[in-house]
């Protein structure tokens, strides 16, 4: 009975994240804002390799950028992964990972090779965000 009252729940959870996505108004960037944000992306980096620890906080900040002006509420973290999980659902445990390093760097507890999955899951997100490649429900 435990499997499927868990089942259960996850489903039901599912469901509560795609009603409230559907209440979102999600939408493309326009090249010239895709640009910029390219831009900015090739800074963070660039910026890695002098100072990654910087970078993963940039990514971060970066990230949430694109989410806030694709029309994603900000404000909380679960949140935001759950809206993101909707529409992105296979990066958005590169999305927790990264954001978690992100956290450890504040407290200094993040080694150079968690810096550079930190980006990498981070990229693999923005690139999503970017694109607008939502999946289709």
């Amino acid at each position: 009975m435990g499997e499927t009252s868990n089942r259960r729940e996850a489903e039901d959870a599912l469901l509560e994240r795609e009603k409230r996505r559907e209440q979102l108004e999600i939408r493309d960037l326009d090249a010239s804002t895709q640009s910029q944000y390219r831009d900015e992306w090739q800074d963070v980096q660039q910026r890695f390799v002098d100072e990654p620890r910087g970078a993963v906080v940039d990514a971060d900040r970066l990230v949430t950028a694109v989410m806030r002006e694709r029309g994603y509420p900000v404000e909380d973290f679960e949140m935001r992964a759950a809206d993101i999980s909707v529409d992105h659902p296979e990066v958005v445990s590169d999305y927790r990972s990264a954001h978690d390093i992100a956290l450890r760097v504040r407290e200094d507890k993040a080694s150079t090779e968690d810096l550079r999955q930190a980006v990498v899951h981070y990229r693999s997100l923005f690139d999503q965000l970017l694109n607008g490649r939502e999946q289709t429900r």
